[in-house]
């Protein structure tokens, strides 16, 4: 599974090149073009996070991933161990219900992360990366997150969004049409139309999606013709 840490892109605009590693003390870090991030050894929290934009105001360690499954059972990182890769930094999370590891290298617009999951106990349905964040809402200045793609590109919330409310006259939003320029302002330009009716073509099954499918799934994917 794979996801951009895109509460966190206006913090990590560098481009693609090899990260540093630092593996000699506690916390463990990883530098990239312009930004940084420090990790808790013991477990792989996230416990400083730096960018063009200055340091993000975390109020305590921020988990990397999360994972909930069936009938409420939940896992979040043990004791990690570390590897330094060719792109970046590898940590692993060997725990009995659940073999996890993280990738994290540069990407063009800020940080990667994959992640990838081995059940060993239960059925795991849902995978949070990073986990929980907390922040002190007087400190943040903003924060962009994924949103419904059917009601636009991400949300831009302010502090006070996330500030104590007053329970009589509570914050909301009311939507509004405003053009293109939210997307321009998150992805550097505006999106490229294609037709909304294209011609029938075959499906390819990449070797990524090989690994995913079964080979049945796979066999019966491949050359089948989509619109």
């Amino acid at each position: 599974m794979r996801h951009s840490w895109l509460a966190l892109s206006a913090c990590l605009l560098g481009s693609l090149s090899l990260a540093q590693v630092d593996l000699s003390g506690d916390p463990v870090r990883l530098t990239g073009d312009g930004w940084s991030v420090d990790m808790r050894r013991a477990d792989g929290a996230v416990v400083g996070f730096s960018g063009t934009g200055g340091a993000l105001p975390l109020s305590e360690p921020v988990p990397l991933w999360s994972l909930a499954g069936e009938e409420g059972i939940s896992l979040t990182p043990g004791a990690a161990s570390w590897a330094e890769t060719a792109e970046g930094l590898r940590a692993t999370w060997d725990q009995p219900t659940a073999l996890v590891s993280a990738e994290l290298r540069p990407a063009a617009v800020g940080l990667e992360i994959t992640i990838r999951v081995t059940s060993r106990e239960g059925t795991w349905l849902d995978l949070n990366v990073p986990g929980r964040i907390r922040l002190d809402p007087a400190n943040l200045a903003e924060a962009i997150v994924p949103a419904n793609g059917n009601d636009g590109v991400g949300l831009a919330l302010q502090g006070s969004w996330f500030a104590r409310q007053d329970a009589a006259r509570p914050t909301s939003w009311q939507p509004e049409t405003v053009g293109g320029a939210a997307y321009d302002r998150l992805f550097g330009g505006a999106p490229t139309m294609h037709e909304l009716s294209l011609p029938p073509a075959p499906l390819t099954v990449t070797a990524a999606g090989a690994a995913l499918f079964t080979e049945t799934l796979a066999q019966r994917l491949a050359g089948a013709q989509m619109s």
